[in-house]
């Protein structure tokens, strides 16, 4: 009993060793093309909406299973734009899935260069083409997007108005 609060004692850290015991709460997400929903690695600032059966694999192959469902702190989204996944450890902290703002109506638009990235509401935005599209795509089964990267495709999917991603 004496050996063991003696290694209580030495192994308690100082005032000068602590950390803080909280997590700050995430302000900004990578916003991924690739990501099928939104992740979150903390709901810190976050409204929990309940549990989550999502399981993800990561690029390495792992497979992780979320905890919760959260909604996003933004006011500016939909409920549904705004679900996120609670994934404990993920790295960023956040990714906000491009995939997800689609399938609740809105449009992202990368602008060349460094000039940025904006999100759209669905009657927000009225897009006027001087040209036709240099590649055109669609929607795989997952919900991702899929583009041809040769001239001319041996075969394309029936693209239809739901589908299509300029």
């Amino acid at each position: 009993m004496g050996t063991s609060a003696r290694a209580e004692n030495t192994t308690a850290p100082t005032k000068a060793r602590r950390r803080p015991a909280f997590n700050a709460a995430i302000e900004e997400a990578l916003l991924d093309s690739g990501a099928s929903c939104t992740l979150v690695q903390s709901s810190q600032g976050m409204e929990l909406t309940g549990p989550s059966n999502r399981r993800v694999i990561t690029a390495g192959g792992q497979i992780l299973q979320a905890s919760n469902t959260a909604l996003l702190p933004t006011t500016k989204l939909s409920a549904g734009a705004r679900e996120a996944h609670v994934l404990e450890g993920l790295q960023p902290k956040a990714l906000l899935s491009v995939k997800t703002l689609a399938d609740n109506g809105y449009t992202t638009i990368f602008h060349p260069h460094d000039k940025g990235v904006t999100v759209h509401g669905v009657d927000d935005l009225e897009l006027t083409f001087k040209n036709p599209a240099l590649l055109q795509g669609w929607r795989k089964g997952g919900g991702l997007w899929t583009v041809p990267i040769v001239d001319e495709p041996t075969s394309s999917p029936r693209i239809d108005g739901d589908e299509v991603a300029l």
